[in-house]
């Protein structure tokens, strides 16, 4: 993804991932959030895609964006959650890609913390703690659908 849609999508997308095993109930029940889960929001006349595929303890997850002029940036991440009672979860980055953009070397994304706000079945909306502290609000929520 380009420098600047990486940004902005960063608290976005491992608000969904870092929340998936937050709730105590599926913290028992790691299977329930296995399959993939998808999310798209719509910035500035960008579209932007988080697909994020569970695995037990396990997580990979691509970010696409497609701007209003047809480019299109994409990044992946794999790793692993740590659940923390009563409604957190820790996001561990493992490994990530690409690991250069435009010849410059690109760091690995930030570990982070979520909370789940509301879960069903089929669908989760989780808020992004950091993002949370900084500027609360809806541009700190995502809402993620189970595809599989």
């Amino acid at each position: 993804m380009g420098v600047l849609g990486d940004q902005r999508m960063k608290p976005l997308a491992y608000a969904f991932v870092l929340g998936l095993l937050a709730v105590p109930a599926l913290a028992q029940q790691a299977s329930d959030l296995n399959g993939q889960w998808h999310a798209r929001v719509i910035a500035n006349g960008n579209t932007i895609d988080t697909v994020v595929v569970i695995n037990g303890q396990q997580y990979s997850m691509t970010v696409t964006e497609v701007t209003s002029q047809g480019y299109q940036y994409a990044t992946s991440q794999a790793g692993q959650f740590y659940f923390t009672p009563p409604g957190h979860l820790g996001f561990q980055v493992l490994d990530w890609s690409p690991k250069d953009y435009q010849g410059q070397p690109m760091s690995m994304p930030p570990n982070s913390n979520v909370t789940i706000e509301r879960m069903d079945e089929q669908t989760l909306v989780v808020t992004d703690d950091l993002c949370m502290r900084n500027s609360p609000g809806a541009q700190c929520a995502a809402t993620f659908v189970r595809e599989l």
